[in-house]
């Protein structure tokens, strides 16, 4: 997406979104894992839990270290990963915001927009046209 239209979201909209790029890789996913269940964890550690070379296990690293996704503190010439849990508990909220109609209602209303898709469906209580069609039909 060019820089001009970026400037249409939100910071927050934006954030997320380069965050959930970063972790939208299979590799990168694994890694979380792998230091949510093992913390303190170095490169070397990762590699023996990854078939990955240690080169891309770095790569993806880097990657997410510099989204924040893990902090690292280094210890002589040792560096330990950890998950940045701040972050991900934003991502999780702003996910929970697709899923949760009192939140997705609120950011419809501060959109202008509204959800009359939803309002139908509300009032038809979620019955079919074509069901009903039928069943006058008998």
């Amino acid at each position: 997406m060019g820089i001009t239209k970026r400037k249409e979201f939100s910071k927050e909209t934006n954030r997320m979104s380069e965050v959930l790029r970063v972790l939208g890789h299979p590799a990168r996913l694994e890694l979380i894992l792998c230091v949510k269940n093992n913390p303190n964890m170095t490169c070397m550690a990762l590699v023996k839990h990854l078939p990955l070379a240690q080169s891309t296990v770095s790569k993806h690293l880097s990657e997410l270290k510099n989204y924040q996704i893990v902090n690292t503190v280094q210890e002589g010439k040792s560096i330990f990963y950890t998950l940045n849990t701040e972050l991900l508990l934003e991502v999780q909220k702003y996910l929970g915001l697709f899923f949760d109609e009192g939140a997705h209602q609120k950011t419809n209303k501060a959109t202008g927009r509204k959800n009359k898709r939803s309002q139908k469906l509300k009032k038809e209580n979620y019955v079919f046209k074509h069901l009903r069609i039928e069943k006058k039909q008998e």
